[in-house]
């Protein structure tokens, strides 16, 4: 039986090598993109099972790649989990992506 493959896009190097080496000693096949831009043509180049998915990244932020993936009829049902900027209060950040009151030109006023 083939692996799962898990996309980690995550400019932070500590972060996604943590979340690489667990999920590769959990049986997951692994790839890391380093910003949006890159997370977006390795989805071009093998099209993973799940994406953990960093919003506050370089050259293409998370919340336009999220976008993108969204409209791309190969991408659209493909499990995405976020992975917060805001520490303080993620619920409400939470909340307000869902409203749509988050924009890739708001973001970064809700990192902590």
């Amino acid at each position: 039986m083939a692996k799962s493959h898990v996309l980690v896009v995550e400019d932070d190097k500590l972060l996604a090598d943590v979340l690489a080496y667990n999920l590769d000693q959990t049986g997951y096949d692994i790839s890391v993109a380093r910003d949006g831009q890159d997370g977006l043509r390795q989805t071009e180049v093998k099209l993973p099972d799940v994406i953990l998915l960093d919003l506050m990244l370089p050259v293409v932020d998370g919340l336009d790649l999220y976008r993108r993936l969204r409209a791309n009829a190969v991408t659209r049902d493909m499990f995405i989990v976020m992975l917060t900027p805001s520490r303080k209060n993620p619920t409400k950040w939470l909340a307000s992506l869902l409203a749509g009151t988050i924009t890739s030109t708001n973001l970064s006023a809700f990192a902590s």
